[in-house]
């Protein structure tokens, strides 16, 4: 019931608040996993940067992906963590 309210409000352009898709976490979600995407808020979305070109990308993931990111060797090679 509650998602049909949203998505009615979501169809009408009315900006509707997303939750932290972490497990018991309550807080708004402010963005989505790059990897996942999956909402989260700003204290389960972590800042990576990939040097996959001569520019790196920047990129936010979830805690669950940023795990794969840094047990994947070919990954871990490209990837900072930003401040």
């Amino acid at each position: 019931m509650a998602s049909d309210l949203r998505q009615g409000a979501h169809d009408m352009g009315i900006p509707v608040s997303r939750r932290c898709a972490i497990a018991f976490c309550g807080r708004d979600a402010v963005a989505s996993c790059f990897e996942c995407e999956r909402f989260c808020c700003a204290r389960h979305l972590t800042a990576v940067s990939l040097a996959i070109t001569a520019c790196p990308i920047h990129i936010h993931v979830c805690p669950d992906c940023l795990l794969r990111y840094r047990n994947d060797p070919e990954i871990c090679a490209l990837l900072t963590i930003d401040d």
